[in-house]
C-alpha cells in the first residue's frame, strides 16, 4: 500500500533525525497530528489526503525530499536529484465523458514536477468533472505513467473500456473496484466485469492557482 510504504520511509527518517512524529509534524505544519493522522488513515483504510503539497513541509523538516518519501525514488537525504528527468509530457485531451482524443495534442512543461517524475512514458491529462475532486479538482493536470500498469491497492489509475473511453479513479481490491475520491458521495464506484484496460498509473497531480 502506498501510504504504508510512505510511512515506513518517514519512520526511517525520524529515527535518523532523532525526532518524534509529533515534533516533526509540529515543525512542518504547526499541528502535532499530521503524521499521526496519516497513520490513522492507514489503520482505518481511508483516504489520507496525502499529496505532494502536504508531504513537502514534512520532507523539508526531515531534510529529505518528496520523491523519496512518496515513491522511494532517489536518495533520502537532501533535495531530489533532477538530473536526467523528463522536462515535457504530451498533454492529452479528453472530453467530460472520458474519451482520450489524442496523445499528441500539445506538450506541457513538467517544471517542478521534474522532482518527482523519473524517466518513463508520461502523458498529462487535464481533469474534468468532480469524481476525483478531493485529490484533483477540475482543471488539475495529472501525470500518467503508461509504462506502469501494475495494479496496487490504493493507487490511482486512468482506465479504459477498450472503446476509447477512459476514467480516472482509485483502485481497491477485494473486491476489485475503481472508486471516486470526491466530496460528492453519490458518485458510483466501478466494478469491472472483465479485465480492465489500464492506460497508466497516475503519479502526480498539480493545480495552477494563476
Amino acid at each position: 500500500m502506498i501510504l504504508k510504504e510512505m510511512l515506513g520511509r518517514i519512520d526511517d527518517l525520524l529515527l535518523r533525525r532523532e525526532m518524534t512524529a509529533s515534533d516533526a509534524s509540529r515543525r512542518a505544519t504547526g499541528s502535532p497530528d499530521t503524521i499521526r493522522n496519516w497513520r490513522r488513515a492507514l489503520r482505518d483504510n481511508r483516504d489520507a489526503g496525502v499529496s505532494t503539497r502536504t508531504v513537502q513541509p514534512v520532507a523539508d523538516v526531515l531534510s529529505s525530499n518528496v520523491p523519496w518519501i512518496m515513491e522511494g525514488i532517489g536518495q533520502p537525504d537532501g533535495e531530489a536529484n533532477l538530473d536526467n528527468l523528463p522536462v515535457t509530457a504530451p498533454l492529452v485531451t479528453w472530453v467530460s465523458a472520458g474519451e482520450l482524443l489524442s496523445d499528441e495534442v500539445s506538450d506541457v512543461a513538467i517544471g517542478t514536477a521534474r522532482a518527482v517524475l523519473p524517466p518513463s512514458d508520461w502523458i498529462a491529462l487535464r481533469v474534468e468533472g468532480e469524481s476525483m475532486d478531493r485529490i484533483s479538482p477540475p482543471g488539475s493536470i495529472i501525470f500518467v505513467d503508461r509504462a506502469d500498469k501494475r495494479l496496487v491497492t490504493g493507487g490511482f489509475y486512468v482506465i479504459g473500456d477498450g472503446e476509447g473511453h477512459s476514467t480516472y479513479k482509485r483502485f481497491q481490491a477485494r473486491p476489485m473496484r475503481f472508486e471516486p475520491v470526491s466530496k460528492n458521495k453519490a458518485l458510483p464506484t466501478l466494478y469491472p466485469d472483465n479485465e480492465p484496460t489500464i492506460v497508466g498509473r497516475v503519479k502526480l497531480t498539480t493545480l495552477s492557482l494563476t
